[in-house]
């Protein structure tokens, strides 16, 4: 039975990577969508069920089963760009479907579809894309972004002629890739990735691969990327699941090989009892899952409670990158590296003090202190990561900054007169006596600060600023002190 069932597992991965690969070939920025729905509307006929499109245009389909009703929805509409304008000089300039972010799409490959069915391909560009040329760099943004098209045109009469106009659509092209390893990599997958699952889970169902325990519904909706793509259900419905795409962030839970249980985006908490019982199946299953918190995100399911619908509702998706070592790794590995550098730290300083010169009192202080606070630091945020808190770049940026700031300290105390890195003042060059003392002075203080800034981090997450702001006074005390001195020295 095992082999059995995982066959049709894999059978049924195979379909949703092959639906993936025809749902991102088929442009559909939000409001452009006809093509999509189109191409869903044949395929669950082809199945054997009987979808309907409504007027906005929203694809809904009956699976079957009996019992309390149940809607998973997902989007079929992607980001993407309309004509604004067209140019004097024949370029289009565009403006965003969605909330589209420029920076991802400079010199991206693009398609014009216009009104009368031509189609026309270009790419996008800022106003100045050459570095060879611009004196400053043009920043990517909305209204220095243009479309270059394809075609032998030189003004704005030259693009009226192809039949290009204001309204009309640019679609960026997908680049969908499934390598090898399994991974997917394709633009759109928020949330055509989704579409495909739930093609799949409906192609299982039509073959008795599932059987259901309740009435299941599947919607595929069109408006979501701006906002009220899930505004109508069937009446009957008591539970909707949004089946989005999964954020990855620094201090979220959720990877790229992971399922992503949303318990609250910019819309408020989704349903407490739902949201448990989704993380219950999920660890009865042994799913590898993540319950995160979204500040920034909004789905269809918040759209369909806006409208009124008496719903219980929740998002569950996969996850969308990965920029983070497996956890096992994170901590054993680097623990075991921060041990391994303390021990090398320590000989260092024990066998080799007399040739690097370096003062018995900072031998200590580093020794003693210095590196096994760092070591501490590192290895706490490795059990962080382990306990789901994340490694960010607020905890390891105040942590790199003080060690930076005790090495500079570490440097200063037999900082000769020649060397490229020293205090060198008008009142310190020609002083000997003096040049000695600020160093020191500056050395102890720079080490001092680094402790409290790489310390900092432990007690909270928001020190990043304050680090900052404390590393560019600590580094400019010395400089008044030595002047002080000087005066006192005059007088």
């Amino acid at each position: 039975m095992a082999s059995v069932i995982d066959a049709s597992l894999e059978e049924t991965l195979s379909y949703i990577a092959g639906q993936l690969k025809t749902l991102t070939s088929i442009a559909s920025p939000t409001g452009y969508t006809r093509a999509a729905t189109d191409y869903l509307m044949e395929t669950l006929r082809d199945m054997g069920f009987g979808p309907e499109r409504s007027n906005k245009g929203n694809v809904l389909v009956e699976l079957g089963g009996e019992g309390e009703p149940l809607v998973l929805a997902s989007h079929v509409d992607t980001l993407g760009a309309m004509v604004r304008s067209i140019k004097d000089n024949g370029r289009l300039r565009p403006t965003t479907l969605g909330g589209h972010q420029w920076s991802t799409a400079d010199g991206e490959n693009c398609t014009v579809y216009t009104r009368d069915g031509n189609v026309y391909t270009g790419v996008v560009l800022n106003t100045e894309p050459s570095a060879h040329v611009a004196d400053e760099p043009v920043k990517t943004v909305e209204k220095n972004m243009e479309i270059l098209l394809d075609e032998n045109v030189d003004s704005k009469d030259d693009v009226l002629e192809l039949g290009i106009q204001t309204g009309d659509i640019i679609a960026m092209d997908p680049r969908t890739t499934v390598t090898e390893s399994g991974y997917i990599k394709s633009r759109f997958l928020d949330d055509k990735l989704s579409a495909a699952i739930l093609l799949g889970l409906a192609r299982a169902v039509a073959a008795g691969e599932v059987t259901l325990s309740r009435k299941v519904s599947l919607l595929f909706t069109v408006y979501e990327e701006v906002g009220h793509g899930g505004a109508f259900v069937p009446a009957d419905t008591r539970e909707m699941i949004s089946v989005d795409m999964g954020c990855v962030g620094d201090d979220l839970g959720c990877t790229e090989h992971m399922v992503s249980i949303c318990a609250k985006d910019s819309g408020g908490p989704y349903n407490y009892d739902l949201v448990t019982t989704l993380s219950n199946i999920a660890r009865e299953l042994e799913l590898d899952y993540a319950i995160d918190v979204y500040p920034h995100y909004g789905s269809d399911v918040e759209a369909t409670l806006s409208a009124g619908y008496d719903i219980r509702h929740g998002l569950i998706g996969p996850g969308g990158q990965d920029d983070s070592l497996p956890r096992w790794a994170v901590a054993l590995l680097l623990p075991g590296l921060m041990c391994l550098l303390e021990a090398v730290a320590q000989f260092m300083l024990l066998q080799y003090q007399k040739r690097m010169k370096i003062p018995p009192a900072f031998n200590r202080l580093m020794g003693r202190w210095g590196f096994p606070t760092i070591s501490l630091l590192f290895c706490s945020g490795a059990i962080l990561e382990t306990s789901g808190q994340g490694l960010s770049l607020n905890f390891y940026t105040p942590c790199i900054l003080g060690l930076v700031l005790m090495l500079l300290g570490s440097h200063m105390f037999d900082c000769t007169e020649d060397a490229k890195l020293a205090l060198r003042f008008s009142f310190t060059v020609n002083n000997p006596p003096l040049w000695k003392e600020v160093h020191r002075f500056a050395g102890w203080l720079w080490m001092l600060a680094g402790l409290v800034v790489a310390a900092g981090a432990m007690v909270t997450s928001e020190t990043t600023f304050f680090s900052a702001l404390l590393a560019l006074v600590v580094l400019v005390v010395p400089m008044i002190y030595g002047r002080s001195r000087a005066g006192q020295a005059n007088g």
